[in-house]
């Protein structure tokens, strides 16, 4: 049944306290509930007035089912910034997230339904998406993130929101996903551990993405292209890039994690598709060289690496132009006579187009 708190209580770290059957918690006007160890909720956590207040303290745990101090006219206070502290919305149907006073540290998804935002929310720590429960980020609210995004089985509904990635350490998204918009402006790694979409905007204005044997994917299709905004950081990986019309400069902001090495590509012609882009730090060999293009003699690969550009998704182009940035290049001189060589995969060097 019910429960009703008319005194500030205090959760220990050794408790772990259920109400699993029905029923609300209530807390009183003034009231400070502080919790410091693993309580759950099956139905909601009511406020009887705008000075009730429930705060997750530093590694305590909130799994709640139903509202959390959502009641109209007398919303409570709800603190969640705490160190290690976590929440999860765990219900079997749909849920709003409520926005905390300051922060969340980890927020978690689980169980079913729809788990909506309803205002622009930071997590300190981790979230996780889990049971079959969908993410929704709305119309125009934005999720910043300084920990790990861990899709472990629930659904992101990316909306047009957009989801900020801004911590001091390493971050990893685990899980194939689907961004609306995604901004990394974290100042270490971000890694990804399995494909990542960003259907609409690509913001990079923090340190390098390693994609490790995945894939950094902009855009989700013909009909929605996406685009990148760059400011700092390198694609330390594969990065594949949709291609819908011609005259505008695609950037492949792509390189080793130590040296920033883009390549530039501008359709003439095109059909429809999308390019795989990424540097390979590996020597690409000098089969078949010297060739020589009127009174010019390539004689010699640079042995720094070699940028792949590989057609997917129906692509095709008989007219293009590239712009490839050789940034540390040293095994030879770059000189007027520097020249773009091609090659298909395990094929002879060839000097296409017009240098």
């Amino acid at each position: 049944g019910d429960v009703d708190l008319t005194a500030n209580v205090f959760f220990r770290t050794t408790a772990a306290v259920s109400l699993i059957t029905g029923g609300d918690l209530t807390i009183g006007a003034g009231i400070k509930i502080s919790n410091s160890g693993n309580v759950t909720i099956a139905d909601n956590i009511i406020s009887l007035s705008a000075t009730s207040q429930w705060t997750n303290e530093e590694n305590s745990t909130l799994n709640i089912g139903g509202d959390l101090l959502l009641n109209s006219g007398s919303q409570g206070i709800f603190e969640a910034s705490e160190s290690g502290n976590s929440v999860d919305y765990n219900g079997s149907g749909d849920q709003t997230i409520r926005n905390p006073s300051t922060s969340y540290y980890n927020l978690s998804t689980s169980g079913g339904g729809t788990k909506d935002i309803t205002a622009t929310i930071d997590v300190n720590g981790n979230l996780s998406l889990n049971g079959t429960a969908s993410l929704d980020v709305n119309t125009s609210n934005s999720i910043n993130i300084a920990g790990d995004w861990i899709n472990a089985g629930g659904t992101l509904i990316e909306g047009n929101g957009n989801v900020f990635f801004d911590g001091t350490t390493d971050q990893t998204i685990s899980g194939a996903e689907t961004f609306y918009g995604l901004t990394y402006t974290g100042s270490s790694g971000l890694y990804l551990g399995n494909d990542v979409t960003v259907a609409n905007l690509m913001t990079m204005s923090g340190g390098n993405i390693y994609p490790q044997t995945n894939k950094l994917i902009i855009g989700s299709g013909a009909g929605s292209p996406g685009d990148i905004t760059y400011n700092s950081g390198i694609v330390a990986g594969q990065l594949e890039r949709w291609a819908t019309g011609t005259g505008t400069p695609l950037l492949y902001p792509i390189g080793t994690p130590s040296t920033y090495r883009p390549a530039t590509i501008t359709y003439n012609a095109l059909g429809v598709g999308s390019v795989i882009g990424e540097f390979i730090e590996v020597d690409p060999g000098s089969a078949v060289l010297p060739l020589s293009e009127g009174t010019v003699n390539v004689t010699n690969q640079y042995t720094e690496g070699y940028w792949d550009l590989t057609a997917a998704n129906g692509l095709t182009s008989t007219s293009y132009d590239i712009q490839l940035t050789a940034t540390g290049f040293s095994s030879y001189t770059i000189i007027p006579g520097t020249r773009i060589i091609t090659r298909t995969a395990g094929g002879n060097w060839t000097l296409d187009g017009t240098h």
